[in-house]
Order: C-alpha cells, then sequence, then structure tokens
C-alpha cells in the first residue's frame, strides 16, 4: 500500500491509516508513507510503479493542487496500479470543469514534465480515478471508525460482525453507534483507578488522528498488563470520563476557542486532574499575554449574548436570574485562563505524527514517562536540567548531525530542554536509555 495524501490536510491522518494498516490480517506487504520511506525524492514515481500493488489517495480538499501527489496518481494510471479513493470530510469533487483548468494552470505543474507526465495525461489520469473504488469516511475520527475505513480498503467492503471479532475492522457507519461505543468505554473506565483522557480538537481530522495515534501508542506503554489504568480519546459531546486523574492536550492553534475544550478544562478544574500540553503543530503558537486578554474579551462578548437571549420571563423556582448566571459565567472566563497558564508553566512535549518513525516513537515514550512521573511538570518530577533521551538505533544520530538518519549508532535526543541551544545533556540532565 502506498498512501497518498496532502501533508497539510491529511499527514497525522495517513500516519494512523499506516497503523491499522499493518495491524490487518491481510496486510503482508509493507505500507509506504514518505516521511518513513522516501530517501530521494526523485525515486517517488519509481516506487509507485515498481513497489506499489495499491495507491490509496486521501483526498483532502486541497490534494488535487499538489504536483507530487498528481504526479503519483498519472503514474498510477499509466502504469495499471490499482487505486481506492478515501473521500475525506472535506472533499471537493473532482468535476470535468475542475479537471480542463489544469490546461489554464498547466505552469504551476511544471515539475511534472520532468519525469515525461504531460498535463494531457494528468486530466486523463484524473477522469479514470473518479471511476476507481471509492470509500466515504466518517466525519467521527476515532480508531474503531479508521479500523473500519482500513478494513474497506482492503476488502472493497464493510465489515461483518464477524470480521470485528476477527480485528478485521471496527465500529461502524453510524456516527451514533460510535459516540454510545465511547459511552461505554467511559462506564468500563469508571470502575478503574486512573483514567488518563487525550483531549483534542474534535473538529479537525488531523487534530483528531493525533489523538488516536497517541492513543494507540501509549497504550502499550502505559496500559497492558495493568487493570488500573486506561486511556481514551475525549470525543464530541462527552464529559471528562469519571476516574479520570491525567489529561494531555493536544495544542493547535484555536484549540482554546473551541466549546467542548472549554468546558473540558472547566471540569478538570473542579478536580485533581494534572494537564500536560502536547504541541502537534510546528506553528503553535504559545499562549502570551495579549492571547488570555483576547481570550477573556472574546468570551464576555460571547456570555453578553446569550445573557440577552436568556432575557426571558423565569419560573418562580428559577435558581438562577439572568445577572447571576452571567455573574457565574464570569468566574468561569478567569477560572479557565488561570487553567491554561497554569498548563504551560511545565514544558510541553512536542509530538509530530509527521517525524519519521523513529523520532515519533522517542517522542511518546517520553511523553509516556511524563505520564509515568504523575507530576506533569518536568522540572518538579524530574529535577533541575533537562530531560534527554539516549537513542541506540542505526538509523538515527542527534539532530545537528549531518548524518541524520544515516549510519548513526547512537543519538541523543533532546525530549525537553531548559535552554534552546542545548544539543548534548549537560551535569544534572536526566537521560532515559531506551
Amino acid at each position: 500500500f502506498f498512501l497518498c495524501h496532502h501533508k497539510a490536510t491529511a499527514g497525522n491522518l495517513a500516519r494512523l491509516c499506516k497503523m491499522h494498516l499493518l495491524e490487518h490480517s491481510r496486510t503482508h506487504r509493507k505500507v509506504f508513507v514518505d516521511s518513513d520511506d522516501l530517501q530521494d525524492l526523485t525515486q517517488l514515481f519509481n516506487i509507485v510503479q515498481s513497489e506499489t500493488e495499491t495507491l490509496v489517495v486521501l483526498c483532502s480538499a486541497a490534494i488535487f493542487t499538489r504536483p507530487w501527489c498528481l504526479g503519483e496518481m498519472t503514474t498510477a494510471f499509466n502504469h495499471h496500479i490499482r487505486v481506492t479513493r478515501v473521500l475525506l470530510p472535506d472533499a471537493k469533487p473532482l468535476d470535468e470543469n475542475t479537471i480542463d483548468s489544469y490546461s489554464r494552470e498547466g505552469h504551476e505543474y511544471a515539475v511534472l514534465t520532468e519525469f515525461g507526465m504531460t498535463i494531457s495525461m494528468l486530466q486523463d489520469a484524473l477522469r479514470w480515478l473518479n471511476k476507481q473504488p471509492t470509500v466515504n469516511m466518517e466525519d467521527l475520527v476515532t480508531n474503531p471508525t479508521i479500523k473500519t475505513l482500513v478494513h474497506q480498503i482492503i476488502t472493497g467492503r464493510s465489515p461483518s460482525s464477524a470480521a470485528l471479532d476477527e480485528g478485521g475492522g471496527g465500529g461502524n457507519d453510524s456516527r451514533k453507534r460510535s459516540v454510545a461505543s465511547t459511552a461505554d468505554t467511559e462506564t468500563r473506565d469508571s470502575h478503574r483507578a486512573a483514567v488518563k483522557t487525550i483531549v483534542a480538537d474534535t473538529y479537525s481530522v488531523e487534530t483528531m488522528s493525533t489523538a488516536c495515534i497517541l492513543e494507540k501508542m501509549l497504550v502499550p506503554l502505559l496500559v497492558l498488563g495493568r487493570a488500573d489504568i486506561s486511556i481514551t480519546v475525549l470525543q464530541p459531546f462527552q464529559t471528562l470520563p469519571k476516574g479520570t486523574n491525567q489529561m494531555v492536550v493536544v495544542c493547535t492553534n484555536g484549540i482554546f476557542e473551541r466549546e467542548h475544550v472549554i468546558q473540558t478544562l472547566l471540569e478538570a478544574s473542579k478536580s485533581t486532574v494534572d494537564i500536560l500540553p502536547v504541541v502537534a503543530e510546528s506553528a503553535f503558537r504559545f499562549p502570551t499575554t495579549l492571547f488570555y486578554s483576547q481570550l477573556k474579551q472574546q468570551l464576555l462578548s460571547d456570555l453578553q449574548q446569550q445573557e440577552q437571549q436568556q432575557q426571558q420571563p423565569q419560573s418562580e423556582t428559577a435558581s438562577e436570574t439572568p445577572s447571576n448566571w452571567l455573574q457565574t459565567k464570569r468566574k468561569d472566563v478567569d477560572i479557565l485562563t488561570g487553567v491554561i497558564e497554569e498548563m504551560f508553566k511545565g514544558i510541553a512535549v512536542e509530538v509530530n505524527p509527521q517525524d519519521n518513525e523513529t523520532v515519533l516513537n522517542v517522542r511518546v515514550k517520553g511523553l509516556a514517562l511524563r505520564l509515568q512521573s504523575h507530576n506533569l511538570d518536568s522540572s518538579r518530577s524530574l529535577g533541575k536540567g533537562s530531560l534527554y533521551v539516549r537513542l541506540a538505533t542505526k538509523h538515527f544520530a542527534n539532530e545537528g548531525s549531518e548524518s541524520r538518519g544515516l549510519g548513526a549508532s547512537e543519538g541523543t535526543f533532546p525530549l525537553s530542554s531548559e535552554s534552546d541551544d542545548a544539543d548534548e545533556p549537560a551535569e544534572g540532565d536526566t537521560v532515559y536509555e531506551i
């Protein structure tokens, strides 16, 4: 399987799909994702032509504007490679007008001519692509729904109950049942001693894919063999599960403006829940004084609008007048900003699913160490100094090395550092051997 995708809009989803493809009982060969497997960009189309049985096209909104993705599709067309389209929730129709427009914008795809591909060839490939088997992706991103998606990609059909029991798929096409499934999980988790809850922007396929990746990778590190721990990804409209003692917040731009996230943080403030921020977006803007000021202004403005909507006659038994309601909500705004400020007093962990698989594994192991320490502020739980992971491998070197990823026997990886330019551990730093 070769996962054709636009990095900015489906790179994390591609990683999650790869994980589920590799677990499927009918997958007997490699699953290609460029961040893991591509060493030379000029060889990309040769890999599609010579080593690929099935090209899986993750059709996000922007994929048909990316020259290299279009080249992968055209190569599959020219060499009769089997293709399956996966239509993401934001996928745009590939109609004849869109296909014709490539003739007017040919200069943007000039790089393909170096590989013998013409605009006419590209257009024929897109018309052909429209006729290939198609799988529709659900709006709700969970590990069960992606497991179902992968089963459909491999078999061409939705999984039966028997297939689910055999591990060939998971969930079904119903959002309602998926949410019900998470409710069942919450009920089971309430009987456990500790629940680690992952919170993310539920409106973003990429962010929820990151949350699901963290869930899958943390389970074998923290949960297997332990009856007293569970890990769950919070779904839309789901409240914070009972027993939650640690919360991982997947930080992407705009997350603290989402009502679901706001309510969850307020819930966490009422109990002893440790919160660890995980930065999953390289362009993430850390909160500043201006951010907190603007957030307060925006939330208070929203509250005033809600108050106006509540200016209606209330019964004598009403427990809260509109003015008291607004006063209560204003207190919540102060609590919310306080929770976010406290969250970022500790050192955030960076986890980018589009990193090389080796780097990703190291970062998640570092996250697991932080969660196991119980105190999520690494400066307090691990002692003074920075946190490093020393990785023994043949394919990884220190980030500053010229041979990064090639032939190094050992590398020291700065997981969290008190100094931006600290490349190697110093006296007082903590180093874990992996």
